[in-house]
């Protein structure tokens, strides 16, 4: 029997490393806010990265050649005058991986009570308490309902 513990994460210690250093740098702790590597955060943005693992962790593998190539030295360890050059080519070389994780963290860091609370916003669903809908006229659609079903019946 083998001493290995099986997981569903796709992502390993240093895949999270490398998250939880690029999601401080896009959103640092200030005022008393969370960062974006705050663990209840970081742990929804490697939940959500987890359903397109092969962008992220292409994007993460990089991010990691970059920061050894150009700058000799791990991505935690690189300067913060040398971040800028290093997501300006991480973003020259894996667009999509940039996308994808700074839509995600914003998603995840605004999803965040606390940050909402700071923005004066209820930390709730928008719906249903007091956010009023136009009345939709259902008439509209009779066309459809009326039409022949254009699938085949299995």
């Amino acid at each position: 029997m083998t001493q290995t513990i099986a997981t569903d994460s796709p992502f390993g210690q240093q895949q999270r490393i490398l998250l939880t250093t690029l999601a401080e740098w896009m959103i640092p702790a200030e005022d008393g806010l969370p960062s974006a590597a705050d663990a209840t955060i970081l742990e929804e943005i490697i939940v959500a990265l987890a359903r397109q693992p092969e962008v992220t962790n292409a994007g993460l593998q990089r991010l990691d050649a970059i920061a050894k190539e150009q700058f000799r030295s791990p991505v935690p360890k690189v300067t913060s005058s040398e971040r800028i050059e290093l997501i300006a080519a991480l973003r020259a070389e894996a667009p999509a991986f940039v996308t994808l994780f700074e839509s995600t963290v914003a998603a995840c860091y605004y999803r965040d009570d606390r940050v909402l609370h700071s923005l004066d916003l209820p930390a709730r669903a928008p719906f249903p308490e007091g956010n009023n809908v136009r009345p939709t006229d259902w008439s509209l659609l009779d066309p459809v309902r009326q039409r022949a079903p254009f699938y085949r019946n299995v």
